[in-house]
């Protein structure tokens, strides 16, 4: 409904519910040209109304909002202040709390609640020494004080030393004087343990490090010398494989060559690195190589053997060798050691001696003569002649070497022969007749 006072030509119309009234509201006026004004007057007047009715309504519908807004950031606001994971708090210039969440309530053993309106002395009386002289220096000074580092007890259930960082600032009013601090608490007793650990692992991975380092230098220090010992070891071993006048060679189980000697090098004719490219039965003659594999056998099975072989040298001299072998380690794998002697020309002076044995038995049976050995500790004689060798003659009276040419021998009991001494060097003899 729209009532009002309309003004038309000094004249005043009361107006109800947007109708005009009667004519005779209007004396000496035509009356469907004022009622037609008053009319459009009206109109304009009632749009103009509920513009300005819309527009209150919708700032009263923002306001709504903007206050529901406002209510609920407050509260997600205040839900974060209550659960954040660090403390947070509020103290005025008297340093009295005028808000603490819950987790740095519960640093401090107390009830949010009971935090209100009492000193940070009261509150935490063990770390008050600390927290005064900071809290001060940011209400005089108006300048944040930011990673600080707070450690002592509390009265929470965790107890022991505990340690904290922490960050305060100023709080200014509207006309920015300082009314208080807000502050930040962050509980770092785990990380300053771990920080602990970590510096007392580092030294001892230091102490370990420098104990490691001692114990590689005592170790290269005793390989080198280890290293110094076993070269001058092989020196001397080399020096003495390689002085020795037997040819010496080492094989594997399958017979090739790993080292040989000097001396094998200038006895076979072939070089150092020849021999390294040979196999054992190289060295055998056609003949005598098909004992090769029977030999190595026997090395392998009982770790040793000895025997007589024939060689030949690079140009294909045959050589009678005797052989001496043994089963060895050589750089961690099982070998063959042979030391082999040349027995050549020894094979040939027994030959000649046997042959100058056979001339000399048939010139003393051409010539009747004979020769003896006398063993003067056993009285015992042994003869060249084979009759008297049977004969079992013995000496029946004592002899004197020197001067005495003739000596009593008793071939049978009852017979006696004696012989005359020819030459006492040679110990040559002829028997006389009876």
């Amino acid at each position: 409904m729209v009532t009002g006072q309309l003004s038309l030509g000094g004249r005043k119309a009361q107006v109800n519910d947007g109708n005009p009234l009667g004519e005779d509201a209007w004396p000496g006026a035509a009356p469907l040209a004022r009622v037609a004004a008053l009319e459009e007057q009206l109109k304009a007047r009632t749009a103009e109304l509920e513009r300005d009715r819309a527009e209150r309504q919708e700032l009263e519908r923002r306001l709504a909002s903007s206050e529901e807004q406002s209510r609920r950031q407050l509260a997600d606001m205040q839900a974060c202040y209550d659960n954040a994971p660090v403390g947070l708090f509020v103290v005025d210039t008297e340093l009295r709390y005028q808000r603490i969440n819950a987790y740095l309530a519960g640093l401090n053993g107390q009830l949010a609640a009971a935090h209100l309106g009492r000193t940070v002395r009261e509150m935490v009386p063990g770390l008050a020494d600390q927290l005064d002289p900071l809290y001060r220096q940011v209400l005089q000074t108006g300048t944040p004080v930011l990673n600080v580092e707070i450690s002592g007890d509390v009265a929470n259930p965790a107890g022991g030393q505990r340690a904290w960082r922490a960050h305060f600032y100023p709080q200014r009013n509207p006309s920015g004087a300082i009314v208080g601090l807000a502050g930040m608490v962050e509980e770092v007793t785990a990380l300053k343990q771990a920080e602990r650990e970590l510096r007392a692992s580092e030294q001892r991975y230091r102490d370990l490090s420098a104990d490691l380092e001692r114990q590689v230098e005592a170790r290269t220090a005793a390989i080198r010398a280890a290293d110094a010992a076993l070269r001058e070891s092989e020196a001397r071993y080399r020096s003495i494989f390689d002085s020795v006048v037997d040819a010496i060679y080492i094989l594997d189980l399958e017979g090739n060559f790993l080292a040989v000697n000097d001396h094998a090098c200038q006895r076979y004719g072939y070089t150092r690195e020849e021999f390294l490219r040979l196999h054992i039965s190289a060295l055998n003659t056609p003949e005598d190589a098909v004992q090769v594999p029977a030999r190595q056998a026997a090395v392998n099975r009982d770790g040793q053997a000895a025997f007589e072989a024939c060689h030949q040298d690079a140009q294909g001299q045959p050589l009678a060798v005797e052989v001496r072998a043994r089963k060895i380690l050589y750089d961690g794998r099982p070998a063959m050691l042979s030391v082999v002697r040349d027995v050549t020309e020894r094979q040939r002076a027994e030959q000649a001696l046997a042959r100058s044995h056979a001339a000399l038995e048939q010139a003393q049976a051409l010539t009747h003569l004979g020769s003896w050995r006398l063993d003067l500790a056993r009285q015992r004689v042994e003869w060249s002649n084979p009759d008297y060798s049977r004969k079992g003659a013995k000496i029946v009276q004592p002899i004197d070497i020197i001067g005495v040419t003739l000596i009593t021998l008793r071939t049978k009991p009852n017979e006696v022969a004696r012989c005359k001494i020819l030459s006492q060097s040679s110990c040559v003899f002829r028997p006389l007749t009876a």
